[in-house]
């Protein structure tokens, strides 16, 4: 049984987004996310090209699929993190002045 996000089926419902299209915004995102710019004005330039009005809880949608994407793409890098923070926290700290 596959998962559909309620986004993505309330917006197919609604007939503002395709399966195609949905794929295109989450290639969008994808690829734009890490550039110097807002990957928001990306999807608004996409909607705009592909004829759609933009969908709020599908942009949501995506911002979320990105943030997990990145938190499994970093799970061993925070695992580490998160490991040495209580060293990080029991460290003694310098107390004297630096002149």
């Amino acid at each position: 049984e596959v998962i559909v996000p309620i986004a993505v089926t309330q917006a197919a419902a609604e007939g503002s987004l395709g399966w195609g299209s949905a794929i295109l915004m989450g290639i969008v995102q994808g690829l734009t996310e890490f550039l110097p710019i807002s990957s928001d004005g990306h999807l608004a330039l996409a909607y705009h090209a592909a004829g759609m009005k933009p969908d709020l809880a599908f942009e949501v949608f995506l911002h979320l699929a990105t943030l997990l994407a990145m938190l499994v793409y970093f799970r061993r890098d925070l695992a580490d993190i998160l490991d040495a923070l209580p060293a990080a926290t029991d460290a003694p700290t310098n107390t004297e002045p630096t002149p």
